[in-house]
């Protein structure tokens, strides 16, 4: 019941394919259940549904992402997150956004 392997989970499934999309959603999903507040999981999701064509959901993860990044410091970087600060993510969180028109 630990969301960050379900994070890591997810993120190995989705290099091996889109094959395994459906799994890589379905722990991002489980990772945010247990931690609503798990910034990456929800990044992560967002990336994972617009690749698969679902805008809406896309935006919608992408948002969440958004609020979340909107009570961090610039600087502050995130344990799984391979050394990304939350401004860089901010940055391409919106980038996603303007993409799917909810900037």
């Amino acid at each position: 019941m630990n969301p960050r392997v379900y994070f890591y989970y997810a993120v190995v499934l989705e290099q091996t394919g889109p094959q395994a999309n459906g799994e890589a959603e379905q722990a991002l999903r489980r990772a945010i259940y247990l931690d609503r507040e798990y910034l990456l999981a929800h990044y992560h999701l967002g990336l994972l549904l617009q690749k698969r064509g679902d805008g809406r959901g896309a935006l919608r993860a992408f948002e969440n992402a958004r609020r979340l990044l909107a009570r961090m410091a610039p600087g502050q970087t995130f344990e799984d997150g391979d050394g990304i600060d939350a401004l860089s993510l901010k940055r391409s969180t919106e980038m996603h956004l303007e993409i799917l028109g909810g900037a």
